[in-house]
């Protein structure tokens, strides 16, 4: 056999090789296929969830390096944030600030309930 035959033959086995390495792997990204990605915010939204979170109290108990999660200070201030979120009040918090700034708030979109 002659050197072309061989590096031929080399090269047409490195190209099954790969071809067939490549139906071997599984795809990566399937499982983020039925990801949801969450909605946007308007500012507005994001001024009023600013504003209720220094209200409840969890800006200043998340201030510095160590937050105690577990402490009674901490859980009643979540649930407090928690409540003022889900609340009338901030709707009407969101609508005022945007307002305020010139934006025009869709009514009929309810708020996320994530926290920040």
């Amino acid at each position: 056999m002659s050197t072309k035959h061989l590096f031929a033959a080399l090269v047409a086995g490195l190209g099954v090789t790969a071809t067939l390495a490549q139906e071997a792997t599984p795809d990566v990204w399937a499982k983020f296929k039925d990801v949801t990605l969450p909605q946007p915010r308007s500012r507005a939204e994001v001024l009023a969830e600013l504003e209720i979170y220094r209200r409840s109290g969890l800006a200043e108990l998340e201030h510095g390096e160590a937050t105690d999660t577990f402490s009674r200070q901490y859980r009643l201030a979540s649930a407090r944030y928690a409540a003022m979120r889900s609340s009338q009040e901030f709707a009407s918090l969101v609508q005022n600030i945007a307002k305020r700034r010139g934006e025009v708030v869709d009514v009929a979109a309810a708020p996320s309930t994530t926290s920040p």
